[in-house]
């Protein structure tokens, strides 16, 4: 059990700075995993290009992930599989302002001789309750307003300008 909780220590440690390299190495030869982009990753070397991209983008900066050191683990009954559970923070900074998304993982695992191998991986975030979703509704919010606004402001011009046009007649 204590080799389970460095694998999955050091999985965490890894999301957490971002490398694909060092999470990689923790997966069995027929894993597969699911990021938080929703991309199905089946190799070493889709996942490294994962955090490449998530990296490297123009409009949208990965900040990191900030996982919870406390994480629940199922052992199978035989002591060969296991499925883990935690949560996490993932952080962004999408022009110029900063973000915070409530993130949900699991792994299933499986031991092979004396070493536990990640089968899947899943990352999710929470899209109906999260900081980002709240800004562009906050924002929608203003549009709204503002466009009551300059459409009441333009029936009052267009108005006035009728009735100035019918008084000169």
């Amino acid at each position: 059990m204590d080799n389970l909780h460095a694998v999955i220590s050091g999985l965490l440690k890894s999301l957490e700075k971002g490398s694909g390299e060092g999470i990689a190495k923790n997966f069995n030869e027929s894993f597969g995993a699911l990021f938080t982009d929703q991309e199905f990753v089946s190799d070493s070397k889709g996942v490294v290009e994962f955090f490449d991209k998530i990296n490297k983008t123009e409009v949208t900066t990965f900040g990191g992930m900030v996982l919870e050191e406390k994480f629940n683990i199922k052992l199978s009954k035989d002591g060969v599989n296991a499925n883990v559970f935690g949560r996490g923070i993932e952080k962004y900074k999408i022009q110029d302002q900063f973000y915070e998304v409530p993130i949900s993982w699991s792994a299933n695992l499986e031991k092979v001789g004396e070493e536990w191998k990640i089968l899947s991986f899943h990352s999710g975030a929470n899209f109906l309750d999260n900081e980002i979703i709240a800004s562009y509704e906050k924002y929608g919010m203003k549009m709204m307003i503002v466009g009551v606004f300059l459409g009441v402001f333009i029936g009052f011009v267009i108005g006035f300008i009728l009735i100035f046009v019918r008084k000169k007649q």
